[in-house]
């Protein structure tokens, strides 16, 4: 069967206007050069349970894409192996090729522009960031049902390094817990020794001095996800800014009596 080309596949698009085309898998051509690597199986998985849902983008002026080549070559691998298209990928009756949403309309002034748009394109989505607590806590629920955080990249060993730093992050900025780290480690290590003892004798007087108290719970690894994800909820659910204030809330529910106000407030 002859190729057809992208402007043939939609004659009556005009170049500045942006629709979906379903164009052939076996048509569309990459970029001339792509530094983007591709995290296949993960992108794969993720396509089996969640279907085709961000369409690809073809340059006009070239007719080979610049952005999506991860999810094609994703597409192709999953059609040679004979498994079923995924949700949003039609097929065609007569040859069973893969119809693939693409979003056309777009075209690069020249090659540069066509480069720095494939690179900007997936640079910044990771020069973003996140904001890491509320990932951290997104994550974290999502791990409670198998085998979703592993379609969003993540590992649960991840996660559970994650949810440890914000757990760690929360128990440093209690009284008492001063970062003691900043000496020079260059020092005797007796010298050191003794200051690491002078330092945790600080923050046992500071500890006893303060109004604080901590209580210690000890939970298997999977309990210990629940019960910081049900913390973050009360938390939310009660309209308090920590895990303290919700068990607070949750005790005044289960018994009935109000929690005393905290001493010197």
């Amino acid at each position: 069967m002859p190729k057809t080309s992208p402007a043939e596949l939609a004659p009556e698009l005009a170049p500045s206007s942006r629709r979906l085309v379903a164009m052939p898998l076996s048509e569309l051509v990459p970029a001339a050069r792509n530094p983007k690597k591709h995290d296949l199986p993960a992108l794969t998985g993720a396509m089996a349970k969640f279907g085709y849902v961000e369409a690809i983008t073809l340059d006009e002026r070239t007719g080979r894409l610049v952005a999506g080549h991860g999810r094609v070559e994703s597409l192709r691998k999953a059609k040679a192996a004979d498994e079923p298209a995924p949700a949003g990928i039609d097929v065609r009756e007569s040859d069973g090729e893969w119809l693939v949403p693409v979003q056309r309309g777009w075209a690069s002034a020249n090659d540069e522009e066509a480069e720095a748009y494939l690179i900007a394109s997936n640079r910044l989505v990771e020069s973003g960031g996140w904001y890491q607590d509320a990932l951290t806590d997104v994550l974290g629920e999502l791990s409670l049902t198998a085998g979703l955080v592993e379609l969003t990249g993540y590992t649960l060993e991840e996660v559970d390094d994650m949810i440890a730093a914000q757990q760690e992050a929360a128990a440093a900025s209690l009284p008492g817990a001063a970062d003691d780290d900043d000496e020079d480690d260059d020092d005797n290590p007796l010298d050191k020794q003794q200051r690491t003892t002078a330092g945790i004798n600080d923050r046992a007087d500071d500890y006893a001095a303060s109004n604080q108290r901590v209580v210690v719970l000890s939970f298997p690894g999977n309990v210990y996800v629940w019960v910081v994800n049900k913390l973050s909820h009360l938390m939310t659910e009660h309209d308090v800014e920590s895990n303290s204030d919700a068990v607070l809330k949750v005790l005044e529910q289960v018994t009935g009596e109000t929690a005393p106000a905290p001493e010197g407030e």
